[in-house]
């Protein structure tokens, strides 16, 4: 297994699309794979799925005496199956870049098509649905053993569509869809479906999130226009410039990376603004209420920690460091935070928001 980090990670076109197109790499990887998950029993139970998250290199230590349960049916099948999966991730990662999309593609296709999505469309919509719930679970620990950007591009693709929007003038996507409609089911289909989105979203991909939330979050009007009189003063002072210049040396100096440009939509006014209309969604009454002991100061300190560390997950995405959207193209445009404040300016939430909140 080794060995086949190694070649398929040379620098070779012609080594690459020669291991592709014209030796069984791929066949009898898919195949493998395939047999490993045809192998699990049918009876495992899903809420113990999420036991089982393992790499290809310490899954032998699972399978000592003292690790074995005799409770858990299939789990030596599951341990067979994910680490697997996850030498497949691995090795997706360390290829040259056509091998690795091919089996990217491939692993797709012939597996989360074929096998995985079945289960997931499953008619029966019973809130014990044994094979509905297995599909979930499955999906869930999938996606926990995915690390390599190919292969988490393609498991979004499949599970969510190519398209980022779900605007009515595209056409919908199925597998979507009927996992969104899951979420507002009874018993344990609906807890599984919501599980499995929180599992999602836990794991920060720039392509889960743009597909769930993010393209709905552009024409929000969270941000001035740049066209607005407003974005000038909302922009940075030379003080906070300069500050801004010397915290991004020496993050540089750590990362080893280039600086970058500050960020006008970033600028600290612009952030006092968002927080402020993120604060004020709290009613007065709650905010206020030193007396009873509301717990507001405590929400907002978590809050703050909770947005840190999911800004820290977030910050090696390629996501434009200006606000864009649609609505700058309105000269009508308010410059009001709230977009309900501006009739001109059309704003939907996406399915997934409206289907959980």
């Amino acid at each position: 297994m080794e060995s086949l980090l190694l070649i398929s990670g040379l620098e070779s076109d012609l080594g690459a699309q020669a291991m592709v197109t014209g030796s069984p790499f791929m066949t009898v990887l898919l195949a493998r794979l395939v047999t490993f998950y045809n192998s699990i029993p049918s009876a495992v139970d899903p809420a113990r799925l999420e036991e089982i998250l393992v790499n290809w290199v310490q899954v032998h230590h699972y399978h000592s005496e003292e690790m074995q349960d005799p409770t858990f049916q299939g789990r030596t099948e599951l341990l067979a199956f994910f680490s697997f999966l996850d030498y497949l991730d691995h090795l997706i990662r360390v290829s040259h870049s056509f091998t690795a999309q091919s089996l990217s593609t491939e692993i797709k296709e012939q597996f989360f098509e074929r096998h995985l999505e079945p289960k997931l469309l499953s008619d029966c919509l019973e809130s014990d649905n044994p094979e509905l719930l297995l599909g979930l679970a499955f999906t869930s620990q999938t996606w926990l053993h995915i690390k390599s950007d190919r292969l988490a591009h393609s498991f979004s693709v499949w599970l969510l569509g190519e398209e980022l929007s779900d605007q009515p003038t595209l056409p919908t996507h199925t597998l979507k869809d009927k996992l969104i409609n899951l979420c507002t089911q009874p018993g344990l289909v609906g807890l599984e479906a919501v599980r499995m989105f929180d599992v999602l979203l836990s794991s920060p991909c720039p392509y889960i999130l743009d597909r769930l939330v993010t393209v709905h979050m552009e024409t929000r009007g969270y941000h001035v226009s740049n066209s607005n009189p407003e974005a000038i003063i909302n922009s940075w002072s030379d003080v906070e410039d300069e500050r801004e210049k010397i915290e991004n040396l020496s993050e540089d100096i750590k990362r080893n990376s280039r600086s970058v440009t500050p960020s006008r939509t970033l600028a600290p006014s612009n952030i006092h603004r968002l927080v402020n209309c993120w604060l004020y969604l709290v009613p007065d009454q709650l905010r206020l209420d030193e007396v009873r002991g509301s717990g507001y100061d405590q929400y907002v300190a978590d809050a703050s920690k909770q947005v840190e560390t999911v800004a820290k997950d977030c910050s090696t995405f390629d996501w434009p460091r200006e606000a864009t959207g649609g609505w700058e193209k309105s000269e009508t445009s308010s410059s009001d935070s709230r977009i309900e404040a501006d009739p001109s300016r059309q704003w939907s939430e996406g399915k997934f928001l409206s289907t959980i909140l």
